[in-house]
């Protein structure tokens, strides 16, 4: 006797919609820290998530599109602040370190080690980052989870759009989606 496969049911549009930001932001994260494996197991449940929205709930993809880019800017924005404030305590560490015994200049190169680390972490364009996990987790739920695209929707084209300060990357941006 065959046994069939029983697919769970798909979760509550309000469900979705309340898991997708988290998702998002979990895969952006993953993809700035260049952890692959993560990134791909983050991808994975945002596509799954996505593919419900547009296999269940007839969402339009820049619906979908729209709240992902929204939840990964303002995570993003949280967390150059944070690193701007961690910076400028790091600095204020560093200045007050004594320099003067093996310890403090110990501190003082492992302090000035990690405000390089924190300006470099800064500097990776969010606007690549956001363009990765949207046709990633798009582009997933399309072709492994058979979520169908509108005709008159081309992923490929799909382009994140930042504002006039677009050429400052540890500036925040506001962003609108666009297809160009």
């Amino acid at each position: 006797m065959a046994t069939r496969e029983k697919t769970p049911p798909p979760l509550s549009k309000k469900e979705c919609y309340s898991i997708l930001p988290n998702y998002a932001v979990s895969a952006m994260r993953t993809q700035r820290m260049e952890n692959q494996n993560a990134y791909q197991i983050e991808i994975n449940y945002l596509s799954q998530t996505c593919a419900d929205l547009l296999k269940h709930y007839k969402e339009k993809p820049q619906a979908i599109i729209t709240r992902l880019e929204t939840a990964m800017h303002d995570a993003y924005t949280i967390e150059i602040k944070e690193i701007d404030n961690e910076i400028q305590l790091l600095f204020d560490r560093r200045k007050h370190a004594s320099h003067n015994t093996w310890f403090g200049e110990k501190d003082i190169i492992d302090l000035t080690t990690r405000i390089n680390d924190l300006k470099t972490s800064k500097i990776i364009p969010i606007k690549e980052i956001i363009q990765h996990v949207v046709y990633d987790s798009l582009s997933k739920a399309s072709n492994e989870y058979d979520a169908v695209m509108p005709a008159n929707f081309n992923l490929e084209r799909y382009e994140y759009s930042l504002s006039s300060s677009e050429d400052m990357p540890d500036t925040p941006n506001d962003s609108s989606p666009k297809m160009i």
